[in-house]
């Protein structure tokens, strides 16, 4: 039962949780099992989103006629990221779940049959 000094649970997760760190966030779930499933609503990681100015999404590389293709598909319409920093010819060697890219230049050089 909660004691009039007490921080009201709708508080800590829709006001402070949404304004923290996602390092924060994911202690913070160790916490309790109600606090981990709150936090996998769909309007909790909306709010959560909005307010942290996170962009999140998945990158997704292709390859066709030894040229690859990589484009990022946000999960908020509103939210673009531009790859034009890359170079042209890079690719996706591996990732983490905090969204950390390690990308490699490929260097393609021509064979040329005589």
């Amino acid at each position: 039962m909660e004691s009039s000094n007490d921080i009201p649970y709708d508080v800590i997760l829709n006001e402070i949780l949404t304004r923290t760190s996602k390092e924060t966030l994911e202690r913070c779930k160790a916490v309790c099992k109600r606090l981990k499933e709150d936090t996998y609503r769909s309007s909790f990681t909306k709010l959560f989103l909005q307010r942290t100015k996170t962009v999140s999404g998945f990158f997704i590389q292709s390859m066709r006629s030894n040229q690859r293709s990589s484009t990022f598909m946000s999960m908020d319409a509103k939210s673009k990221l531009s790859l034009s920093f890359l170079p042209s010819n890079f690719k996706i060697e591996a990732s983490n779940k905090q969204g950390l890219l390690l990308c490699k230049i490929e260097k393609f050089t021509k064979s040329i049959i005589p």
